[in-house]
């Protein structure tokens, strides 16, 4: 099981990026926040390994994992916007 990220607020990441490029470089994920909600991660580029670029889809990630048996989409409340059709 990979490492538990370190939670970065963006303004914060901003002005420690060096610190969080090493901290990732270390081997722990940086999990960055932009107005409370997560945004980003940053990895070590030894840890990722794109698979397919940008012709595979984020579904097909999702696909392909060995526990997409027990994967049930979850809508976070209150992160819907308002369209106007």
């Amino acid at each position: 099981m990979p490492p538990e990220p370190k939670v970065w607020k963006l303004e914060d990441a901003k002005a420690q990026f060096s610190n969080l490029v090493r901290r990732a470089q270390g081997g722990q994920p940086q999990l960055v926040t932009r107005r409370g909600q997560p945004a980003v991660v940053v990895l070590d580029a030894s840890s990722y390994q794109p698979d397919g670029g940008a012709e595979r889809s984020g579904w097909s990630t999702f696909e392909s994992a060995p526990h997409i048996d027990e994967f049930e989409p979850v809508r976070i409340p209150g992160t819907a916007r308002e369209v106007d059709l």
